[in-house]
């Protein structure tokens, strides 16, 4: 049976910090992620045999230079990404340079890792005796990917923090992440983790935390439904900078912040409008409908 250790990153994981996982087998190791703090990095590249990503993001491979010469395993959805700009036009297409400012910036990254080996959704990756089984959750992004190891549930950026769930890139999908939750909460493992908080959680804590999260997510589009009913007809754009996701941008951050919230708000109102709170006029305008209630728009009791 393989051991599961949380290295919690700086900022105790929360972002722009994250956490990594080693899995140690009798013989052999694994290291999940590489944006925990540096000298993790560093002291996990002389016992592992090889490095997982859950998804190819600047916060989960900060230090994977760290690991040269360690194979590389990718989700398939990632693994054609070889640099920066190519991640940037994909994650940011209107604003890709300001992506690798922020990126740079933040991160400090010049370089993304090259995968050896790319795995598919559900695939079970081996590494000697070691064994990860795979589940993608493609709402955050398109290689997202979940992890069962022994009994015990990575659920990487399914984060459990109090933001909830993040769908800033044009490739996220709301509908999608509501799948994902519904999908860890099936998995029922003896113990979760994620990549961005300090502990372990048991099935009913974690329980507990999927209905918070969710309800993150319905105040959000509660506000923005509140935006557009003062507002009136409105598109995304003019709904961004007033607080409605982020309360503040931090400085030298304003416009790939300001992106972000934009294709976040464009994804609620899409989502307002599937659940009959909002409607899209001819013009590509929004506007208000009933008020939604958290039930509509989690589908799901909280």
């Amino acid at each position: 049976m393989a051991r599961v250790t949380l290295l919690v990153g700086d900022r105790r994981g929360r972002f722009p910090g994250s956490n990594c996982l080693i899995i140690k087998g009798a013989k052999n190791a694994v290291l999940i992620d590489a944006g925990c703090k540096r000298e993790q990095v560093e002291s996990a590249r002389n016992h592992v045999d090889a490095v997982l990503y859950t998804h190819i993001h600047p916060d989960h491979i900060t230090h994977h230079e760290l690991l040269r010469g360690k194979p590389v395993i990718a989700p398939a959805a990632d693994a054609a990404y070889e640099s920066l700009e190519a991640l940037a036009q994909r994650y940011a297409p209107e604003a890709w340079r300001e992506w690798l400012r922020y990126v740079d910036t933040v991160f400090g990254l010049r370089s993304v890792p090259r995968a050896d080996r790319a795995y598919e959704p559900w695939e079970e990756v081996r590494v000697g005796d070691v064994s990860i089984e795979t589940i993608p959750a493609p709402g955050h992004t398109q290689g997202h990917t979940l992890l069962i190891i022994d009994g015990h549930l990575h659920l990487s950026d399914i984060d459990l923090t109090s933001f909830g769930p993040w769908y800033g890139h044009p490739e996220s999908s709301i509908t999608q992440f509501i799948s994902d939750i519904a999908a860890a909460r099936a998995v029922r493992a003896a113990l979760a983790t994620t990549s961005h908080r300090e502990r372990a959680f048991t099935p009913e804590e974690l329980d507990q935390e999927l209905d918070r999260y969710l309800r993150a997510l319905c105040r959000q589009a509660q506000e923005v439904h509140a935006a557009l009913r003062r507002s009136g007809p409105a598109k995304p754009r003019s709904l961004a900078g007033a607080g409605v996701i982020y309360k503040k941008y931090i400085p030298g951050m304003e416009e790939i912040m300001r992106y972000f919230e934009r294709m976040m708000i464009w994804k609620l109102l899409d989502h307002l409008t599937l659940v009959g709170a909002a409607k899209r006029t001819g013009r590509g305008l929004y506007e208000a409908g009933q008020p939604p209630d958290c039930t509509q728009i989690a589908g799901h009791t909280i």
